[in-house]
Parts: structure tokens; C-alpha cells; sequence
């Protein structure tokens, strides 16, 4: 084990101060969709009823910024919001992407929270987990039903 596997149960300990205080006000459920075909919409798609929880609390949910937006290339776009930092050994899901070879997985994100008191439902867009004590997710909106 190294140091840095022995700071992660204190970094989570911090993130879950401010869901305590109840300043986040967002929760944040992972759903999986499995397909029968070779890829992603071949085939039938299988849904998990059951959320994977992307956290054991709830984690920080904002919009990206105009910054963020440039700096990515086009890659996001107003209105994508960035679920995060989540602390690596802690979530559920610590890889967003199946492995190449498994049978094709889509995960669906549903927010629910302010201005999505009905639940909304996403699709990551990135994932940055580059970081030693954390990692984030950028989610798009999606018109696709989920579940």
C-alpha cells in the first residue's frame, strides 16, 4: 500500500463533509444498459432497474464553464455539467468505459435536483481521471429514453 492509498479513506471523509452540512443538492444515479450485438444500439438492449451509485454521498454537480467549454475543443457545450471530484477507491463504477472484448454497456446518468426535480437523464461525455485524489465526469443531456 502506499501513501497515497492511505490518504484516499481521508480525502472521501472531506467530500462528505459538505453533503452533511447539506450544501449539495443533487443526487446522481448510475444506470447500465447492456446490448446483445456487437456494439452500442446492435441488437437488444438489456436495462439494470437497480442504480449503480456513482457515490456514497452526493457529490458536487455544475455546469460546465465558458472556459472549460474552450479549452475542450468542442468537445462540450453549454448545459453539459461536470458530477465531481469523486475519489477513486470509493466509486462504485471506477471506470465509465467497458473493456474492449466485454459485451457493448451504455450508462445513463440521472440527476435529480434543482431545476431537475423530476429526475433528467445524461450520457457522459468525458471522463478525467488523471488525477491521484480524484476523479470527474462531464455529462451531456440526452433525448434518449433511458430505462
Amino acid at each position: 500500500m502506499t501513501l497515497r492509498d492511505d490518504l484516499l479513506d481521508i480525502a472521501e471523509d472531506v467530500r462528505e463533509i459538505p453533503g452533511e452540512l447539506g450544501v449539495r443538492l443533487f443526487d446522481v444515479d448510475v444506470f447500465k444498459r447492456v446490448w446483445s450485438g456487437e456494439r452500442v444500439g446492435i441488437g437488444v438492449g438489456y436495462d439494470n432497474a437497480k442504480p449503480l451509485f456513482v457515490a456514497s454521498f452526493r457529490p458536487k454537480v455544475v455546469q460546465v464553464t465558458s472556459r472549460d467549454i474552450i479549452a475542450s475543443g468542442g468537445l462540450y457545450q453549454e448545459q453539459d455539467l461536470r458530477i465531481g471530484p469523486l475519489t477513486p477507491s470509493k466509486v462504485v463504477v471506477p471506470d465509465f468505459d467497458p473493456p474492449m472484448g466485454t459485451q457493448p454497456l451504455e450508462l445513463f446518468f440521472r440527476i435529480t435536483g434543482p431545476g431537475y426535480e423530476g429526475g433528467a437523464w445524461f450520457k457522459k461525455v468525458n471522463q478525467l481521471t488523471t488525477r491521484p485524489f480524484r476523479y470527474e465526469v462531464v455529462v451531456r443531456a440526452t433525448a434518449e429514453l433511458a430505462l
